[in-house]
């Protein structure tokens, strides 16, 4: 099975066009998006309906994001298709040891949690924190708009290009990046691609750049 992972969309249908081309170019079985399709201001709403209706015929299942979830509450769009997309958005998804999530694997989009919006998973130490009780092996997530793999003993991995790193025996936690805009030094279309016959994941970008540090940290020790 290649599942196929897209978030963070943000009402962009060009880039959203982008992100299906990469994914269509590598193949896949079916398609998540991970939440926030939209981007919640009204004068949005038709690039809004563009990307509504490309993934609700493109992909398997989409996510509720905290951005969906602000346009649900503030009611940002009028047209229904957009407001029947949003209410069939799932909050969070698992299915065996795989979790399906925007923020993180325990954290749903819901107003109880607004206060943790601001949470990203994008350092090791703030993976760590979430592997104290993890009852997943992999943990597919959107949110931070950097993609990127963390490992429960302590590996970690930044996709600053198209890559491919084998996930072995432990448990990870893999975002997946941004079709609107990802917010590393390479501000290009991210998505991503879980093989599960092969037990990798690919991160697939449409534009490359000359590695840099990132938070001042090493992109990666994997192989250290």
């Amino acid at each position: 099975m290649r599942e196929a992972f897209i978030s963070d969309v943000h009402g962009n249908d060009y880039r959203l066009e982008i992100a299906f081309e990469l994914l269509k170019e590598h193949g896949y079985d079916r398609i998540w998006c991970l939440g926030d399709t939209v981007m919640d201001f009204p004068w949005r709403e038709k690039d809004t309906e563009i990307c509504t209706e490309m993934i609700k015929e493109k992909c398997h299942a989409w996510l509720l994001g905290n951005h969906d979830l602000r346009a649900q509450q503030r009611k940002t769009f009028s047209l229904q298709s957009i407001v029947e997309y949003l209410s069939d958005a799932l909050i969070i998804a698992k299915e065996k040891d795989l979790v399906y999530s925007h923020l993180g694997p325990d954290v749903p989009c819901t107003p109880e949690n607004g206060d943790r919006f601001g949470y990203h998973i994008y350092t090791p130490d703030r993976a760590h924190f979430e592997f104290a009780n993890a009852n997943f092996r992999l943990a597919f997530l959107g949110h931070t708009h950097v993609p990127a793999a963390f490992a429960n003993d302590g590996k970690y991995h930044y996709f600053t290009r198209s890559e491919t790193i084998e996930l072995g025996n432990k448990n990870w936690l893999l975002t997946v990046g941004a079709v609107e805009r990802s917010r590393d030094e390479n501000p290009s279309v991210s998505c991503a691609i879980y093989d599960s016959d092969k037990n990798t994941f690919t991160v697939l970008r449409n534009g490359e750049i000359e590695n840099k540090n990132f938070f001042n940290m090493k992109r990666s020790n994997l192989h250290d």
